[in-house]
């Protein structure tokens, strides 16, 4: 089984916002696996059909302001930031899983975004699972600290750390190994 922790980075809320950067790790029981990752910062004047929110754009401008640097130079088209999405992936079999923080936000701005590129997606709906809850069912388990914060590739990085310390945490549990033996 493969695990991937994808995080976007966007200028809206909706399914139909503009993406400005991709981010996904391929992660095991110790965390990231060391240079399974990939980052992309997309051309935005290539999304015509997704959306800009102000309020967004605002708060990316506070980010700005704050050191957290807006990834706006992006040169990838979204047709090949869709192709180099699934070339990290590979062949995404059935025991894979898709990570993100939050399947609502993320997720349903990526699909949208292979969809309107005329793509398939890779995974099948009951791949993708949630880091959020997840981690509030172990609040115990702390968040590593992010270096750069709202950088796709950064944010992903501290998530599938965070989600491989959780899942560890539950499979070397002395009740779920009796429950395994």
């Amino acid at each position: 089984m493969r695990r991937y922790m994808i995080d976007l980075e966007t200028l809206g809320l909706k399914h139909d916002a503009v993406i400005l950067s991709i981010g996904a790790v391929r992660f095991d029981s110790d965390g990231p696996i060391p240079g399974e990752e990939l980052y992309i910062e997309l051309d935005t004047e290539s999304q015509p059909e997704h959306r800009v929110d102000i309020d967004t754009l605002k708060w990316w401008m506070h980010q700005t302001s704050i050191g957290n640097p807006m990834p706006v130079h992006g040169k990838v088209k979204p047709h090949h930031a869709c192709f180099q999405l699934f070339d990290f992936l590979g062949i995404v079999e059935k025991e894979d899983e898709i990570w993100a923080n939050g399947i609502n936000f993320d997720m349903p701005k990526l699909e949208h975004l292979i969809t309107t590129q005329g793509c398939y997606l890779p995974w099948k709906y009951h791949q993708v699972r949630d880091l959020r809850t997840l981690s509030k069912l172990f609040p115990g388990i702390p968040w590593g600290v992010n270096e750069q914060k709202h950088n796709a590739l950064c944010d992903a990085r501290v998530q599938a750390q965070l989600a491989a310390d959780i899942l560890y945490s539950i499979t070397e549990s002395p009740i779920i190994g009796r429950i395994q033996s």
